[in-house]
C-alpha cells in the first residue's frame, strides 16, 4: 500500500485495487417493510442481547456458554 511505497496515496491506490462490477440499487418498494421490520429488532436487540451472544457462543463451538458467562453461573433475566 501506501506506507510500502506502492502507491502515492490511499485514494490511487483504491482506484487501483477496487474493482466495481454492479451497483444494487434500494427497491422503493420494499423500504417500508424494511423499516418496519428493523423498528421491531431495535425494540427487540435490549432484551435479546445475552441470547444472541449465546448463539454466538455455541456457533463458535462454545458449548453453550456465552463469551460473558465462561467460568461463572449465567445470570437470568425475567422476560416480560
Amino acid at each position: 500500500g501506501v506506507g510500502a511505497g506502492q502507491f502515492t496515496d490511499i485514494t490511487s491506490g483504491a482506484n487501483q485495487m477496487v474493482r466495481i462490477d454492479s451497483v444494487l440499487e434500494p427497491d422503493p418498494e420494499r423500504q417500508q417493510r424494511y423499516s418496519q421490520l428493523f423498528d421491531i429488532y431495535k425494540r427487540l436487540y435490549p432484551d435479546l442481547r445475552e441470547a444472541f451472544q449465546q448463539l454466538s457462543g455455541l456457533a463458535a463451538g462454545e458449548e453453550g456458554q456465552s463469551p460473558n458467562c465462561r467460568g461463572g453461573t449465567a445470570r437470568s433475566r425475567r422476560v416480560r
